[in-house]
């Protein structure tokens, strides 16, 4: 993968399909574009927006003969997953949808499949089936509002007005390229800390332990109707406390 970035803007390319095409996703302010994923951009106006840039860039997107322009939405973190009558929950991008400076928008609606898969296995008796969606909210919720605050600072880290602060990035960016590490380094992807905690997420493990902690106890004795089925309070409570 290679990158330019700049004020207000900047790209990304890398090959796929084994090599066989290259893409290249450009990020520019938005002028009036529709919510789309099929629009059809102009690869004219795309390499005027791009005008004085690195050479090879240059050369590239002379090469480009046509463009489809998307719209990123971003949305702040909903209040809850779960409707009210326990019966429907969101997942993925319907509940958490995020900017791509992180790519992690699939990723994130895999974990939550990969949630909800666990915690639907130990169901034994319909009452349970609300508390598990609500149990699904709270371990999920805080972690992809975590990703998407992620994600929506590469967009302003990325994108810095040329100045003090932006050749501050770039040193720290330089350095972290030769192998130097740091805690809050400007490329996320640097940072050990932040890369342990996005990729070392086990979501079977997350589940387990909260089985263990807590479900078995308020969820699983409800299989025989012992107690009283846990409030979405409870977990919405657990999850608020974690964020």
């Amino acid at each position: 993968m290679v990158g330019w970035l700049g004020p207000g803007r900047h790209i990304m390319t890398y090959c796929i399909r084994a090599k066989r095409e290259f893409n290249m996703v450009l990020l520019h302010p938005d002028d009036g574009s529709v919510e789309s994923w099929q629009a059809e951009g102009s690869a004219d106006k795309m390499r005027a927006d791009f005008e004085g840039w690195d050479p090879k860039l240059q050369k590239i997107l002379s090469w480009v003969p046509t463009t489809l322009k998307w719209k990123l939405m971003d949305r702040k973190p909903l209040d809850t997953w779960v409707h009210p009558s326990g019966k429907v929950a969101l997942l993925g991008d319907a509940c958490h949808p995020m900017l791509p400076y992180r790519a992690q928008g699939a990723a994130m609606a895999v974990e939550d499949g990969a949630v909800l898969g666990n915690l639907f296995s130990r169901l034994t008796h319909p009452s349970q089936i609300a508390p598990l969606l609500y149990a699904y909210e709270t371990l999920r919720l805080p972690r992809t509002a975590t990703v998407q605050a992620s994600s929506r600072l590469n967009q302003y880290i990325f994108h810095l007005e040329d100045g003090p602060e932006q050749a501050k990035r770039d040193q720290e960016m330089r350095q972290a390229m030769h192998g130097e590490e740091g805690l809050n380094n400007p490329n996320q992807w640097a940072d050990k800390r932040k890369t342990v905690e996005l990729m070392g997420y086990d979501a079977d493990e997350a589940v387990d332990e909260w089985w263990a902690e807590r479900g078995e106890k308020e969820i699983g004795r409800l299989a025989v109707g012992g107690g009283v089925e846990p409030t979405r309070s409870v977990f919405v409570q657990q999850a608020e406390a974690r964020l």
